[in-house]
């Protein structure tokens, strides 16, 4: 059924997060995305049908959740713009944390090439306004994480299909684990068992775990690469001296 649905995001809270729901011990959250869609065959409107409202939230434990349907132009977005402006209007101030969900990303790293969508830009001033915690997006298959004035940018599209530009940066298939505990947010990057050979174990560390530290701390970072770079110089510096043959 999952393969022939082809869902595009499912968003898997853990039981110790989700100790208000009696019957359950894991929420699954189906939103609309690019494969979902099709104007020739399945129209927006059957996907309702099948499974709900385009556009929706819900709240739980002080946080706020909002899943928007954003597809790539010429796909309208007005609706998903109007919906998300009037959502945290009414709910910020009601909740410490807020996760805004979406199929397209809105902000990504230099390095990210993939399709963008109508009125990106009065997305981002909005996710601003409200100070949203995370955007979480996928459609790039693989993964990035950006942060933008306070709001932390995740895309994470390797969920099992084919990686996009294996050989750029993100291109490891994985899962995003989010633990929301005394008002602060974690995260661990979960990677596929054949992402955990040797190969991608320097790349993963890369991605996760020294890219984040280098990004809190921009002076050390740039104080860094200039003190390589001299290095570098003064090297082969001293290997041109070395080969130069005196007249």
């Amino acid at each position: 059924m999952w393969a022939k649905k082809r869902i595009s995001v499912a968003i898997v809270v853990i039981a110790a997060f989700l100790l208000g729901f009696e019957a359950y011990t894991i929420a699954v959250v189906h939103f609309c995305g690019k494969a979902d869609y099709d104007s020739s065959k399945v129209l927006l409107t059957d996907f309702e049908r099948m499974y709900g409202p385009a556009n929706f939230c819900f709240e739980y434990n002080e946080c706020l959740f909002i899943m928007l349907c954003t597809l790539p132009s010429p796909y309208p977005t007005e609706g998903s713009l109007a919906f998300l402006d009037s959502t945290l209007a009414k709910y910020r101030k009601e909740n410490q944390k807020v996760f805004v969900f979406t199929h397209m990303p809105l902000v990504r790293s230099s390095g990210i090439v993939t399709s963008s969508f109508e009125n990106v830009q009065n997305f981002i001033d909005i996710i601003d306004r409200y100070k949203v915690d995370y955007v979480i997006t996928s459609h790039f298959h693989g993964y990035d994480r950006t942060k933008r004035n306070g709001t932390v940018y995740l895309v994470t599209g390797g969920g099992g299909a084919p990686l996009e530009g294996k050989e750029t940066f993100g291109g490891l298939h994985h899962a995003i684990v989010l633990t929301v505990a005394h008002g602060k947010v974690s995260e661990k990057v979960v990677l596929a068992p054949h992402s955990t050979r040797i190969a991608g174990i320097p790349k993963y560390f890369a991605i996760t775990k020294l890219l984040p530290v280098l990004a809190r701390h921009v002076s050390f970072t740039i104080a860094e690469n200039v003190m390589i770079l001299g290095i570098f110089l003064v090297f082969m510096w001293n290997i041109f001296k070395k080969e130069r043959i005196p007249c």
